[in-house]
């Protein structure tokens, strides 16, 4: 949607301003806000999907929140989508199993360390150091 029609001014259907608008009509700012809003909805209809909460800490505030795949791989390795058009699709399918929702530090600390804090020390299961790979326990 970002095709711009590059020698031709037109008035913007949002701000009305008169300047260079891809091919809905949209200047490339009022593109860009739209396409933020869009995406952040989508994000709140995944987040609520999802239990509104990370799943090891219970942080429930969005702007941390992001999504964690319980097998370890990436969106890339299997082929799907990623950053908000993974939002737009995730809110348009039920919930899958293999996703869940982490804060942005236990899914960090998940990925380098191969466990969470928080999780190990419910389980008593001692300090993480950076050789521990378990990805089994998840």
């Amino acid at each position: 949607m970002g095709d711009y029609v590059t020698n031709v001014k037109q008035v913007c259907q949002h701000c009305g301003n008169f300047v260079f608008v891809n091919r809905v009509g949209y200047c490339k700012d009022c593109w860009a806000k739209r396409a933020r809003r869009v995406t952040n909805q989508a994000k709140e209809i995944v987040i609520k999907k999802y239990g509104g909460k990370c799943w090891c800490c219970g942080e429930s505030r969005h702007e941390f929140l992001c999504l964690d795949h319980t097998d370890g791989s990436t969106w890339r390795e299997r082929g799907r989508v990623s950053g908000s058009q993974l939002y737009r699709e995730l809110a348009k399918l039920p919930v899958q199993d293999d996703i869940q929702l982490s804060c942005y530090n236990c899914n960090n600390v998940r990925q380098i360390y191969g466990a969470c804090p928080h999780w190990k020390d419910r389980r008593g299961l001692g300090k993480l150091n950076k050789s521990t790979t378990e990805r089994s326990i998840w």
